[in-house]
Formats: structure tokens, C-alpha cells, sequence
């Protein structure tokens, strides 16, 4: 992502974060953030925090994972979104549901990054990204299905390779987009 112009972040933890730079400047808001997991992408599910049912953040976001799949099994809870996906790599059923689950919401936030923004690529990062390479084709997929103009060329999706330390490096650079 060095170097690209317009490129979006989404940070898929205990919520969903966001970032943007378009025409090489880092978008905020007029709070001074950029709160894209709280984009309504549906009109049911879960109530979010902020109070809203239907936030993004509800659908693709570590907490978002974990309710999903603990509201379909009976028995064997998991505690976190890492056991999901060990789950999933080991055949269960109920993980698959969720991982699938997760992939189409997490798609039509993409999209919608897409169709207003036009990143270049769009960079997951936070917890949820270390399972990627587990959930990047049904992920793709999912995007490619929802795009409105198969002409376009649409930015790759693609994982952070700073991990964790991505927003404190963020931070650091700040003063260079302002």
C-alpha cells in the first residue's frame, strides 16, 4: 500500500476502525475520526453500541464473529474469534456458517468503500486480519459478486503486514497527511 493515493484501512477487532486517503490526504471526519464501522449495511442483526441495529461493526468485526457463532451452537461456546476460525479449519459446520456469514457483510462494506471512495486496495488490519488467508477467497468472491460494473477496476484487498503495531506507526506519521 506504500505509495498508493487512495487506499482505505479497516480494522476488524473488538469493532470496526477505519482510515482513508484519498488524493494522498488522510479523510476525517469533523470529530477528527472516520467511523465507517458504523455505516448501516443491513436492516436487521444485532444493536450496536453506538445504538444502531445494522452497523457494519455488528457483522465483521471480532465481537460480531464470536455472538454469531455462540447464538448458533448449543453446546461448546467459543471465547474468541481465533477459536472460530480454528473451528472453521477443522471442519465445523457452525464455523463455516459464520466465516460465510461474516465474508458477506464484510463484502458489502467493501463494496460500499468501492463505489464511494475507489480505493486502490483496501487493507484489513487488527485481530480478525490474521485469519485472511483462511477467509481471502470467500471474501473475494463475495466482493466480486456485488460489484455494479464488472469494467471497473477495483482495488485488491489485501492484509496488514504491520499487525498490531499499525495504528501506533499510523500515529506516528500522522503530522505528514495534515
Amino acid at each position: 500500500m506504500k505509495g498508493l493515493q487512495n487506499t482505505a484501512l479497516l480494522t476488524l477487532g473488538t469493532g470496526v476502525g477505519s482510515g482513508f486517503i484519498i488524493a494522498g490526504k488522510l479523510v476525517t471526519s469533523q470529530s477528527g475520526g472516520a467511523e465507517f464501522g458504523h455505516v448501516i449495511i443491513a436492516e436487521n442483526g444485532y444493536r450496536c453500541n453506538c445504538g444502531n441495529i445494522g452497523c457494519l461493526e455488528t457483522f465483521a468485526s471480532a465481537t460480531a464473529i464470536v455472538r454469531h457463532y455462540n447464538d448458533t451452537v448449543k453446546v461448546d461456546p467459543v471465547a474468541n474469534a481465533a477459536q472460530v476460525f480454528k473451528r472453521y479449519q477443522r471442519g465445523d459446520d457452525k464455523a463455516l456458517e459464520t466465516v460465510n456469514w461474516f465474508c458477506e457483510h464484510l463484502a458489502v462494506g467493501i463494496i460500499n468503500l468501492y463505489n464511494i471512495f475507489a480505493p486502490k486496495a483496501v487493507c484489513l488490519a487488527g485481530g480478525v486480519s490474521r485469519a485472511f488467508p483462511l477467509f481471502e477467497d470467500k471474501l473475494n468472491e463475495a466482493v466480486n459478486r456485488r460489484m455494479f460494473n464488472k469494467e471497473i477496476q477495483y482495488g485488491k484487498i489485501v492484509q496488514s503486514a504491520l499487525d498490531d503495531a499499525a495504528g501506533i506507526i499510523g500515529a506516528a506519521y500522522l503530522s505528514e497527511f495534515n
